[in-house]
């Protein structure tokens, strides 16, 4: 369980840093990949890949995850 609630309070920090960088306002919880990918133009590359690579790791507790996170 602690896993998902470091990777939760990880990836708000990100998105919120991703907003800020793109002066964007924050959309809140919902299709805040889909609204960066679609309207930011400062991202990093493969981040919706990287995202949904992440999401595939959490379930399975792969290592994979250590990977994402350090790269992202």
């Amino acid at each position: 369980m602690s896993v998902n609630h470091r990777i939760a309070a990880f990836l708000a920090s990100y998105m919120d840093i991703l907003f800020a960088l793109n002066e964007m306002p924050h959309s809140g919880e919902k299709k805040m990949v889909k609204i960066l990918t679609e309207n930011a133009q400062k991202l990093l590359m493969n981040m919706e890949d990287d995202m949904n690579h992440l999401q595939q790791s959490i379930s399975a507790f792969d290592e994979l995850i250590l990977c994402l996170l350090s790269t992202s």
